[in-house]
């Protein structure tokens, strides 16, 4: 029990929360819309489900599958609009029986989040360092989102791993073994959707006690010329690759600021630096990552948090292997053959990227454990060479026009 935790009687707990429990007691779906927000979400076995329709065949799906009993254990109020109560199940389930924590979260006097999880007492966890940090990733099932996840468990910390479909991650965490198991939280995440990046949030942070590093790793490029590219695909581009990172960030900042420590790191692009032609607004969506990671980097520095952006080049993840079967969608004839040569090209190097995903992560971990961190990182041999080449032309380009620069200003007075 920590410092802010009460113990609480069970007939103590709000009105909303006892209405609740007693409507998934009793199978009355009813009973939901007095009770939730409009946007409530509720976690249960690393499924986030939010809104009334999608709770309510949540309640009728674990009323139809299971029939079991509970009983009340304990309750606590763990801050001023959260609550807890420990319920022991038991059925016809796997296990016969099992402790369960009810985590809920009141805006005002609705439920606007709940998430269920194993009693710690029960679960038997490994017991928590004072290093073990809790890490928060985006883009689960490319090769950069579980390299991240297999080195922060590998030193022994908690890993909260997402994707839009958690199930293809289950046969990954299930290899870890029991131990490294209690350490791994999987969620559904659309990064995309705002209310679904608050609710994973607040799932994270109500299982493991606070998120210490979120790493935002999902993404994707959409070929095409400036001119010609779907307008849609450009909205798209810079809804997963910029908007979504920006929504993860303020997800994560209220807790990190609260303790006055934590780490952001958002996977850039070597294309955030040097622009690769027919990927001109992937380009220019990780051009904005930079420009707002910069502008944090200072922003929350007073409050203990650090900022690293993480350029990799050409990786071997699954990044290219969507191009196989997506077809050109140029809308531009004159530039047709030119995209379809980069199609070709990014096809052709799937598989075959001389980045190693488990190695750019481990020299990103080592950068953030040195006395004096980067800002940025580049990965690879041949996105270092571009980004050198890159800054070096910027730098002579700068000089060169230097005189030009600086007679644009109002002459000085004398």
């Amino acid at each position: 029990m920590t410092d802010s935790t009460v113990r609480i009687d069970i007939t103590d707990l709000p009105a909303a929360v006892r209405q609740f429990l007693t409507a998934l007691d009793t199978r009355d779906t009813t009973a939901l819309a007095g009770i939730l927000t409009p946007q409530a979400s509720v976690t249960d076995d690393g499924h986030t489900h939010t809104g009334l329709p999608s709770i309510t065949e949540w309640m009728a799906n674990a009323a139809s599958e299971f029939t079991y009993t509970t009983t009340p254990v304990a309750a606590e109020r763990t801050g001023t609009h959260r609550f807890t109560l420990t319920q022991h199940l038991a059925g016809d389930f796997p296990g016969d029986s099992v402790d369960l924590d009810y985590r809920f979260t009141l805006d005002g006097t609705l439920i606007s989040s709940l998430v269920i999880a194993p009693c710690p007492a029960a679960a038997s966890p490994a017991p928590r360092r004072s290093t073990m940090k809790t890490w928060f990733i985006t883009g689960g099932t490319g090769g950069f989102g579980r390299a991240y996840a297999d080195v922060a468990l590998e030193q022994g910390d908690n890993v909260v791993l997402t994707a839009r479909r958690p199930g293809q991650l289950k046969e990954w965490a299930d290899l870890h073994g029991a131990e490294a198991r209690e350490r791994i939280l999987l969620l559904e995440l659309d990064t995309t959707d705002p209310q679904q990046v608050r609710n994973a949030v607040r799932a994270a942070e109500a299982h493991f006690g606070g998120i210490d590093v979120l790493v935002n790793n999902a993404g994707r490029g959409w070929y095409g010329s400036v001119e010609g590219s779907p307008e849609g695909d450009v909205r798209r581009s810079f809804e997963l690759n910029f908007f979504s990172v920006v929504d993860l960030v303020r997800a994560v900042l209220p807790g990190m600021r609260e303790r006055r420590s934590g780490w952001i790191v958002n996977m850039s692009s070597v294309a955030g630096i040097a622009s690769v032609p027919g990927f001109g607004f992937y380009s220019a969506a990780k051009f904005a990552v930079e420009g707002m990671t910069d502008a944090l980097r200072t922003e929350v520095e007073p409050f203990g948090i650090r900022v690293l952006a993480v350029e990799p080049g050409a990786f071997r993840t699954q990044a290219y292997a969507g191009f196989v079967e997506e077809p050109v969608t140029e809308t531009v004839e004159a530039y047709r053959a030119f995209v379809e040569t980069v199609r070709v090209d990014m096809v052709g190097q799937h598989g075959r990227q001389a980045g190693d995903p488990h190695r750019g992560v481990k020299a990103v971990v080592d950068a953030m454990s040195q006395d004096s961190p980067p800002r940025r990182i580049v990965l690879g041999n041949r996105g270092y060479d571009r980004v050198h080449d890159q800054l070096r032309g910027a730098l002579d380009e700068l000089r060169a026009q230097e005189t030009a620069s600086r007679a644009a200003d109002f002459p000085r007075a004398a």
